[in-house]
């Protein structure tokens, strides 16, 4: 993948296998790189930021298996 390409939020989703509501909380709670934001509001990822939002999204995967294996 190109490292300058830009994806959306449904593009983010497909390219690591999870659902938009995922990436977008992670977002939202600040987790994840900050996007380039164009005058509409819509959220844009650089593709060179690809490993480092999965490398976050399995971080809290991890996370919460290992906290719900102590139940």
């Amino acid at each position: 993948m190109e490292e300058a390409r830009l994806l959306t939020l449904g593009e983010v989703a497909r390219t690591l296998g999870v659902t938009r509501r995922r990436v977008a909380f992670h977002a939202l709670e600040g987790r994840l790189p900050e996007p380039v934001r164009l005058a509409t509001g819509l959220r844009l990822w650089r593709g060179k930021d690809l490993p480092l939002i999965r490398a976050v999204l399995e971080h809290r995967v991890r996370k919460a298996s290992r906290l719900s294996d102590r139940k």
